[in-house]
């Protein structure tokens, strides 16, 4: 199914979806989302429900979790160590700002030690 996605910062989207001829729309602007359905016979734009603005919300993070945390409310701290096909990988427990998670809890960030230009922790 064809479609086309624009992310913009801080957490918008626009999500364009091709079906039988038609194109559904959902647009989310960093507070309020609207939908267009015309496959489903919706055909007037109806704002997003609770529950899809809880999802949009964590879902728009175009630079990811780790970028700039401290201004978005989450922490981070190192939770272990352990090899992940002969790397060393850090487990980082990330806790978000809000109640909900789009994480299991445990992020692993390889840092390769091979070679020039590989990154290293410290």
């Amino acid at each position: 199914m064809p479609f086309v996605m624009d992310l913009e910062r801080p957490r918008k989207q626009r999500l364009e979806v091709q079906f039988a001829g038609k194109t559904a729309v959902q647009v989310y602007d960093g507070a309020n989302g609207w939908k267009l359905r015309p496959f489903l016979n919706r055909l007037d734009v109806e704002p997003y429900t609770a529950d899809e603005l809880k999802l949009a919300s964590m879902q728009s993070e175009l630079d990811g979790t780790l970028v700039d945390l401290a201004a978005k409310g989450s922490t981070v701290e190192l939770a272990g160590m352990e090899k992940v096909e002969n790397h060393d990988t850090y487990n980082l427990k990330v806790k978000l700002k809000t109640a909900a998670r789009r994480m299991s809890g445990l992020m692993r960030i390889r840092f390769l030690r091979q070679g020039r230009g590989a990154a290293s922790p410290a």
